[in-house]
């Protein structure tokens, strides 16, 4: 059966009213979806994860989403008392990632990374250069990209920048 027709089937399921059991790899997929909502996306056209780390978004570059999984799979083994191998097998967990991909509160697309040009991400804030304000730096920015250091006190002399202004 092809992953087309095991999605189908599952939809089928669950528009039936069955439960999908937590053990299942639909409800193993939608479980890690649920926890991973605020920290990991998967963009399609660029066959990619993203996970953020507090203050950008970077790549996966390390497979540890399919690690993730794992965890998830020796958890619920755990708890539904089965062995955890039966559960974390290299196809359960490829199956599990696979679905999560199209999850919608994991899926995103190209254009919403670094989409406002007006926000500069540093290490400890975001700030809007069109305002000067500054904010904690939030996941649904969407920013990958942050400067090297973090942004001066209040009050701090800048010779330097203010020379380069006066030029332009």
């Amino acid at each position: 059966m092809t992953d087309s027709e095991n999605i189908i089937r599952l939809a089928a399921l669950q528009d039936s009213g069955n439960e999908i059991g937590p053990a299942s790899v639909d409800g193993l997929a939608l479980a890690f979806a649920e926890r991973y909502a605020d920290e990991l996306r998967f963009v399609a056209i660029w066959a990619r994860w993203l996970r953020y780390d507090g203050t950008r978004w970077q790549y996966d570059d390390t497979l540890h989403v399919f690690d993730l999984i794992r965890a998830l799979c020796r958890e619920v083994a755990r708890e539904c008392g089965k062995s955890a191998r039966t559960n974390a097998s290299a196809k359960t967990v490829a199956a599990i990632e696979r679905l999560a991909r199209a999850d919608r509160s994991l899926a995103a697309t190209s254009r919403q990374w670094d989409a406002e040009p007006w926000l500069l991400n540093t290490a400890g804030n975001t700030f809007d250069l069109r305002t000067g304000d500054g904010q904690s730096p939030a996941h649904l920015d969407y920013l990958t990209k942050q400067t090297v250091c973090g942004a001066a006190p209040v009050g701090t002399p800048h010779p330097l920048w203010t020379a380069f202004l006066a030029r332009h």
